[in-house]
Formats: C-alpha cells, sequence, structure tokens
C-alpha cells in the first residue's frame, strides 16, 4: 500500500488544517504518533516516523499497516478529526 504523505488533514468544512502557515500533512500526522508511541518494536516505529515525515510517499506493508493502524488508535495526541481520517486513509488503501 502506498500512502501520500503530502496530503492536507481537512476540518470538517473540507478545509486544509494549518501549523504554521503550512498545511498540516498526513505525514506529519503520522510521524507525531509514532514517535510518541509506546509500541513494541522501538527502531521500526523511529524509522516509519522518518519516513512518513520526509518521503512524499511511503509504501508500507500489512504488518507496518497494522502497525500505524495500532499507534494511530492509541494515540492521545490528537482528537478524533485527525485520528479518523489517518484511519480512513489506511482502510480505503487496504481493500
Amino acid at each position: 500500500m502506498q500512502i501520500n504523505t503530502k496530503a492536507g488533514i481537512k476540518d470538517l468544512a473540507g478545509k486544509d488544517i494549518l501549523n504554521k502557515e503550512e498545511v498540516f500533512t498526513i505525514g506529519e500526522a503520522v510521524a507525531n504518533i509514532l514517535i510518541n508511541s509506546e509500541l513494541k518494536g522501538v527502531y521500526k516505529t523511529y524509522v516509519l516516523a522518518k519516513k512518513f515525515y520526509n518521503d512524499k510517499k511511503v509504501e508500507l506493508d500489512e504488518a507496518d499497516v497494522l502497525l500505524v493502524k495500532e499507534a494511530v488508535e492509541a494515540s492521545k495526541s490528537y482528537t478524533v478529526l485527525v485520528k479518523g481520517q489517518l484511519l480512513e486513509v489506511l482502510e480505503v488503501k487496504e481493500k
């Protein structure tokens, strides 16, 4: 599965959410969640966080998708507005 990390997170009206005058991206949100997670597999989580933050697209295998989903669901860093969009991207791409 390939994820476009530069896609923006939207508000309920469909407008991009800004972070310091720049679009808040899927990559930034996932990187922050992963880097703050308490999941096992610290090095794998760290590597994925760097990829989500730096790369335009990230290729995930099934195990990576499960790891990211687990981290997003367990995260207390963001509201349902952000977490829901992240999970939606992972679900839609998975089908």
